[in-house]
């Protein structure tokens, strides 16, 4: 097999393998956006695939649409024992040799199914701390499963709850840079601005706790006296909008807060912010952060999770301290007070994200992780499942 300059492997294996992909979530947001290109680009690389996925969730129906075998199951979840009937009509049907688990309960049903037979992959995207409960560690250290972590930060997560590093992988989340990038704004920015001057400012995510976005919504109103045009702009929905909080704090002064909603015109708004803003408190990476620095967007970040991976304060960006909205309100009047470095910002962005976090090099490192576990398997080196019930050496 060929390698890239990074030592990754490309173009179609010398075996293709058989990957059975499990997604637990209902909903479109950017852990499922991450599985189904990866499925994209593990098919062109000649790898057969098939998904296991609830009843009706937004991954199912675009990867059916793609020409993927997707199988959904209605579970009261991982514990309900029908689990067990239904995978076995599964790997029936679809022999893998790998069972890659995409989120939490994922994991759980591929453990209590799969984990004496075959070779489990997890891919932890949050950098949350593990449960310490005996059942989670249990699940967390089962000898038959390997992890990729999609930051350092996750990675330490896992190390802490147990897992052997050399179990480990980290294989950063990727973006396709032309999806964020080549939008004009003229299309959102005068509803952005509303009867305002700019600059706008965005938060484009979900409406999450450990996001944080809130702390955008304090430092504005700290800084709106310094700044009277500022427009800050939340893309996106959550649970925290229907909140006592959210309402005081937000929607009672619409005069400098809109929101937006989930738009699928990424590129335009994009094109619209001049400045973006991910004040999370826990963040595995960041998806929406990576769009952001493709489109040469100026961004300013807290200092959570594998964000700081993505952005150099001071290079491609600002980091400010988590919760603190009084540091967050002053880098936003400074960069929007300096032209010459957020044109520096715009310039760094891209080329850090065509550097590490593209989606090409998110299939490879993928691959490259599942190869490693046949070779281990074929050589007897991989010791988490009974030799009578390990994949064929041929796949």
């Amino acid at each position: 097999m060929t390698k890239d300059s990074a030592g990754l492997p490309t173009g179609a294996p010398a075996k293709p393998l058989r990957i059975l992909h499990i997604d637990s979530e209902k909903s479109w947001r950017g852990g499922q956006q991450q599985v189904f290109s990866l499925m994209q680009g593990l098919r062109e690389r000649g790898h057969e695939q098939a998904l296991v996925t609830p009843l009706q969730s937004h991954l199912g129906v675009r990867a059916r649409e793609a020409g993927f075998r997707v199988d959904e199951y209605e579970l009261a979840g991982w514990y309900d024992p029908r689990v067990f009937g239904f995978f076995k009509q599964v790997f029936a049907g679809f022999p893998p040799d790998i069972v890659h688990a995409h989120s939490g309960n994922a994991h759980s049903i591929a453990h209590m199914t799969c984990r004496k037979t075959h070779p489990i992959v997890v891919t932890r995207r949050v950098d949350f701390a593990v449960k310490k409960n005996a059942l989670s560690l249990w699940r967390y250290r089962s000898p038959g499963t390997r992890y990729v972590a999609i930051s350092r930060a996750v990675k330490q997560v896992l190390v802490n709850a147990g897992v052997p590093e050399d179990r480990i992988t980290i294989v950063h989340s990727g973006v396709d840079p032309s999806r964020a990038s080549g939008g004009v704004g003229t299309a959102l920015r005068p509803t952005f601005l509303g009867d305002r001057e700019g600059p706008v400012v965005g938060y484009v995510g979900a409406i999450v706790d450990h996001k944080n976005p809130l702390l955008l919504a304090e430092a504005a109103r700290i800084i709106d006296r310094d700044l009277p045009g500022l427009r800050v702009i939340y893309v996106g929905s959550g649970p925290i909008q229907e909140t006592p909080e959210w309402a005081e704090k937000v929607r009672s002064t619409p005069s400098l807060f809109h929101e937006a909603g989930w738009r699928a015109d990424v590129a335009e708004v994009f094109a619209s912010l001049d400045i973006f803003v991910m004040p999370s408190v826990e963040e595995g990476l960041c998806t929406s952060l990576l769009d952001a620095q493709a489109a040469g967007v100026p961004c300013i970040i807290t200092a959570a999770g594998g964000m700081v991976e993505i952005v150099q304060d001071g290079v491609n960006g600002l980091v400010v301290p988590s919760r603190d909205a009084n540091a967050l309100g002053r880098a936003i009047l400074r960069l929007a007070g300096d032209e010459t470095l957020r044109a520096s910002f715009r310039a760094a962005g891209p080329e850090v994200v065509r550097e590490k976090f593209t989606l090409d090099a998110m299939v490879a490192g993928n691959e490259a992780h599942y190869m490693k576990i046949r070779a281990d398997v074929q050589s007897g080196r991989f010791r988490g499942i009974a030799p009578r019930t390990q994949p064929h050496p041929e796949g």
